[in-house]
């Protein structure tokens, strides 16, 4: 997994995709694992650590920040919140009667929230977790490679 981690991380960089770092690996080990060649899965300590450490990084960029401040940035992403809530029941509403599915893990597959976090819920409530997990994985990787061109349209837009 590490050999694939490096090989997926040279890949990526070679082939210019948003965020590389992060997006080759994760590609080599999904498909590592979806060809049957590993289930190697990360200690629960790395797997801790890792979300701490991540968790520190975010709460530093809150330095600084007054609570007024804060409480201006929280408002709009409330309402995104929940505009992603209601979307994503919404949708899970939907394809529940389509596809037979229910509507408990289809909710955990498209609300917003972290991978790790999401399949603990569906561990929890007896949910299909490789169905959660994948859908979330999924989201993560089209959001890194469709923001960047996006975000360049959009700022073309604003130019003219």
């Amino acid at each position: 997994m590490l050999g694939s981690a490096v090989a997926g991380a040279v890949l990526a960089r070679l082939a210019r995709l948003p965020a590389w770092m992060l997006t080759g690996p994760m590609l080599a080990s999904a498909g590592l694992h979806l060809a049957g060649l590993t289930a190697f899965r990360p200690p629960a300590e790395m797997v801790v650590l890792a979300q701490v450490v991540t968790g520190a990084a975010i709460g530093c960029r809150f330095r600084g920040l007054s609570w007024t401040e804060m409480a201006v940035m929280a408002r709009p992403a409330l309402g995104a919140t929940a505009i992603m809530l209601v979307l994503s029941a919404g949708a899970a509403a939907l394809l529940a009667g389509w596809s037979g599915l229910s509507f408990g893990v289809l909710l955990l597959a498209f609300v917003p929230g972290g991978i790790a976090e999401m399949c603990l819920v569906a561990l929890a409530l007896g949910q299909d977790v490789a169905f959660v997990s994948t859908h979330h994985v999924v989201r993560v990787v089209l959001v890194i490679m469709l923001a960047p061109p996006i975000f360049k349209m959009i700022e073309r837009r604003e130019i003219r």
